[in-house]
């Protein structure tokens, strides 16, 4: 019977002596088609220990500002059995998919060891298996403007907050693991991006640090860099002499300085507000201010209850300002 088309290419296929020809073309074949089988959905991780208050703001602000078609997925690494039981709850009141860190996985308490194994699990149970966008994002970490993350991503596969250690002339430079943009569709090797901490050439390293060796090893790979601004900054700034009218006019008489700040950050008027209004806290801001970082959520520095009360407040005054415009 004589062969078919279909047959025949298979067994050149099977053919140990196959001519590199036609590997290319099969090279060329696999890199043109696959995208096209891309997951479109953003695929989007956070790692809630002990607030569950804000799985609800990061969806309603995903929900209200997000561009792009997503899935949420929550990591509950709660080690309180009631902590643990009301981020499952509320995880199902919002439906959103929630999974359980097995506490076996940790071999410390240190806050960093716990952080780095869970973002590593979540990377193995789902993400590197997914072939689309992947998101890691902190617990306290919401998207504050419209933003799309498929055309910021254009022509990268890789984008991050630059992080670095030294000690003298050795530069150990990671990703902060806090926001953490890849498309599994496109990063070369991806399963040897890791984000524990740890010692590399005696130097301590943070969440994130182990993401260097990818970096070192994968060298050609483009990766677009995040900026950041600190409010505690932005606030010394907008309080010198000449601002603290402020808060007895309600307008903004050093409007110079305002508006150099602004330009500067990319800061719009509730962020201006917010940072006026609520002190110098520790909070940040991250991408042209798309994303506002509260910093902290899991109190691993230790502030005491008062103080979360107080940054809470002024946190969920912004919010609710940007949520109900």
């Amino acid at each position: 019977m004589p062969h078919s088309k279909f047959f025949y290419i298979e067994e050149i296929k099977m053919d140990r002596h196959i001519t590199s020809k036609l590997r290319f073309f099969y090279i060329l074949f696999i890199t043109l088609i696959t995208p096209l089988f891309a997951d479109e959905k953003l695929l989007i991780f956070t790692y809630s220990y002990n607030r569950p208050d804000f799985i609800e703001i990061q969806q309603k602000t995903f929900n209200k500002f997000l561009q792009d078609d997503y899935t949420f997925v929550v990591f509950n690494d709660a080690v309180d059995p009631i902590i643990a039981l009301e981020i499952q709850q509320k995880c199902k009141e919002l439906g959103i998919k929630c999974i359980d860190i097995p506490q076996h996985i940790h071999k410390s308490h240190n806050p960093s060891d716990r952080n780095g194994a869970v973002v590593d699990f979540s990377l193995d149970k789902l993400g590197y298996q997914h072939n689309g966008m992947v998101i890691l994002l902190d617990s306290d970490l919401f998207l504050v403007k419209e933003f799309s993350i498929v055309n910021y991503m254009q022509d990268f596969p890789l984008s991050g907050v630059a992080q670095a250690r030294t000690d003298g002339e050795i530069v150990i430079d990671y990703l902060w693991v806090g926001i953490v943009f890849i498309d599994m569709s496109k990063l070369p090797n991806k399963e040897s991006l890791r984000f524990s901490p740890g010692n590399i050439r005696g130097i301590n390293v943070d969440t994130g640090g182990f993401s260097h060796f990818y970096l070192s090893q994968n060298r050609s790979v483009p990766i677009k860099y995040m900026n950041m601004s600190y409010v505690s900054q932005a606030h010394r700034d907008l309080t010198d002499a000449t601002c603290l009218e402020y808060h007895q006019t309600q307008e903004f008489p050093c409007s110079h300085i305002v508006e150099k700040i602004k330009e500067q950050n990319k800061f719009d008027d509730k962020q201006i507000k917010y940072i006026l209004d609520g002190g110098s806290t520790n909070s940040e801001f991250y991408l042209n201010a798309h994303f506002f970082h509260y910093r902290c959520g899991s109190n691993w520095d230790g502030q005491s209850r008062e103080y979360h009360l107080r940054k809470t407040q002024f946190f969920n005054q912004y919010i609710n300002a940007i949520l109900n415009e």
